[in-house]
C-alpha cells in the first residue's frame, strides 16, 4: 500500500503543531497530548494504517525505489527520457539514475530525523525529477561567461 499524500501532509501538520508520532505495536504514540486537536485526531484515526507504513523507514524508502524502479521499467518513460537526452551534452541514464538514489537518500535522512516537511518534498521532487518535469520545467543550461581574474 501506498501512503496517500494527505497522509503524508498529516505528519507535516502534525510537526506543525509540535507533535511527535511514533509507531507503538501496531498503534500510533505522540506526544505531547496537550498539542492534540480534535482535527488532527480524526485525520489521525482515518490515516492510521498509512501513517504506521509511512513511520517505518525501511518501507517508506523501500517504497520510493520502487517507484523509481517502476519509472524505469517503463518504455514509454524511457523513450521520453532518451529524447531528453539528445539535447543533452552532461546527462545520460547512469547520471540520472546517480542523482535519483542521491534524492531518495536525502529522503531517508530526512526521514529518520523525523522532519517531515523535508520528506514529504524530497518525496515531490524525487516523483518531479523521475517524471521529467524538473528536467522539462528548467532552463536551458548556457556556457557561462569568461571570468576575468
Amino acid at each position: 500500500m501506498t501512503p496517500s499524500p494527505s497522509a503524508a501532509m498529516l505528519l507535516v501538520d502534525l510537526a506543525e503543531h509540535g507533535i511527535d508520532v511514533q509507531p507503538l505495536d501496531g498503534a500510533i504514540r505522540f506526544k505531547p497530548q496537550s498539542a492534540m486537536t480534535a482535527a488532527l485526531m480524526e485525520r489521525l484515526k482515518a490515516h492510521k494504517a498509512e501513517l504506521l507504513q509511512l513511520l517505518n523507514t525501511e518501507q517508506a524508502v523501500t517504497e520510493l525505489r520502487q517507484s523509481v524502479e517502476r519509472f524505469c521499467k517503463d518504455p514509454a518513460w524511457r523513450s521520453a527520457w532518451e529524447q531528453r537526452f539528445k539535447a543533452a551534452q552532461y546527462a545520460d541514464f547512469a547520471s540520472l539514475r546517480r542523482v535519483l538514489d542521491i534524492v531518495i537518500d536525502l529522503a531517508e535522512q530526512h526521514h529518520r530525523r523525523h522532519d517531515w516537511n523535508a520528506f514529504a518534498s524530497a518525496c515531490r521532487y524525487l516523483h518531479r525529477l523521475a517524471s521529467g518535469q524538473a528536467w522539462d520545467g528548467a532552463k536551458p543550461i548556457t556556457e557561462p561567461d569568461a571570468l576575468i581574474l
